[in-house]
């Protein structure tokens, strides 16, 4: 007997999707501007594995991939220490915790351009022309890309609806499966191409 006369019968269609349509999945957005954008969701322990960051934005992505937030404390770390201290903060200090959180500040901001350059799937732009971009804008897609934000800013969620969202209308609708109308309005709220 051949292996294959022992597999179990596979269903006409496999609920489980493909490896191409994995790795392929792209979500849409409308960004304040009302630009529209298709993206992926990339990883920072990918974009580390890959060595696809400067060295010095390293510390502040790992920092962030194992811990979310993290890049907010290191920023906020010197105004706490400042806070406990028993006198009066000088001056110097003071500006010493704004230089220190301008320039975490500022490698957040330059990472979330290495994210937002990487998952952009159309238009594709590099770093240097996401310089040309809204700030509002480049600050929606790098909150949508953190899955810091579920909506765009036309109010779609990003991603798979969940089906919550369809039990009333369907219950109400009393429609045959594969019914034409849900499909268009399933498609409609859904971001997922």
């Amino acid at each position: 007997m051949s292996t294959s006369e022992h597999a179990p019968p596979q269903p006409a269609e496999s609920w489980a999707g493909t490896a191409d349509e994995w790795a392929g999945k792209v979500h849409n957005a409308e960004l304040p501007s009302g630009m529209r954008v298709s993206f992926r969701f990339p990883s920072l322990g990918e974009m580390i594995e890959l060595e696809a960051l400067p060295a010095d934005l390293l510390e502040i992505a790992v920092a962030e991939w194992a811990e979310p937030g993290a890049a907010a404390q290191l920023a906020a770390q010197p105004y706490a220490e400042l806070a406990e201290q028993d006198e009066e903060p000088t001056e110097e200090q003071r500006e010493q915790a704004d230089e220190h959180a301008r320039a975490i500040s500022e490698k957040v901001a330059r990472l979330n351009r290495h994210l937002v350059a990487r998952a952009l799937v159309a238009p594709r732009l590099t770093i240097e022309e996401l310089a040309r971009a809204p700030y509002s804008d480049l600050e929606m897609l790098a909150r949508l890309i953190n899955r810091l934000d579920p909506f765009d800013a036309a109010g779609r969620r990003i991603g798979p609806e969940p089906i919550t969202t369809f039990l009333v209308f369907a219950e109400e609708h009393e429609c045959a499966p594969g019914c034409p109308a849900c499909e268009t309005a399933r498609g409609r709220l859904s971001t997922v191409q």
